[in-house]
């Protein structure tokens, strides 16, 4: 919970700076890249958020990948502060706060599409046109599999949740079975 709040209150910051100058998208794609990083990378993420470390040399090490990274002004400002302020490891919950926000400014949602089997391409088009034309919006597509459902697809969006699974449309039946 405070992750969230801590995240949200620096995407806030973070798109209201951007919207001012009109590289809200840009920062957006500086964050991700960095999170990316951040996560993948075990040993980076403990001496950037391990306070034992002298607070000069992390935020060197910051200022030298953001520079590699060609970050821009907002972001490599943004990772300076969170080390002085010790806040770095909340960085994926800006992400994503940012994301959320991003996302609104697009006028685009995001989804989780859940399928027994990898679906073709053509597939996943025909799904996200369909969602597309209930929520007048973009869909982006998060997919995964689960082989459990048997057949069918689960789509959560925008909390919703559309379940034309083969595992729930047999609950479905053994429930009603038991009611005659």
């Amino acid at each position: 919970m405070k992750e969230e709040v801590i995240g949200r209150r620096y995407a806030k910051a973070l798109i209201a700076l951007g919207q001012e100058q009109g590289t809200w998208r840009e920062i957006g794609e500086e964050i991700g890249d960095f999170v990316d990083l951040f996560e993948e990378n075990e040993l980076l993420r403990k001496v950037l958020c391990d306070p034992i470390h002298n607070r000069r040399k992390r935020k060197a090490i910051l200022k030298e990948i953001s520079d590699k990274m060609g970050m821009g002004t907002i972001c490599s400002r943004l990772l300076q502060l969170l080390v002085d302020k010790e806040r770095l490891r909340y960085l994926p919950a800006i992400r994503a706060a940012y994301q959320r926000l991003e996302d609104s400014l697009a006028g685009r949602l995001r989804g989780k599409l859940v399928t027994a089997r990898k679906l073709e391409e053509a597939e996943v088009s025909a799904i996200r046109k369909a969602l597309e034309e209930k929520f007048r919006k973009e869909i982006l597509l998060d997919r995964s599999e689960d082989r459990d459902l048997l057949g069918g697809v689960i789509c959560k969006v925008d909390g919703m949740v559309f379940d034309g699974s083969v595992r729930t449309q047999l609950e479905t039946l053994k429930e009603s079975m038991k009611g005659e």
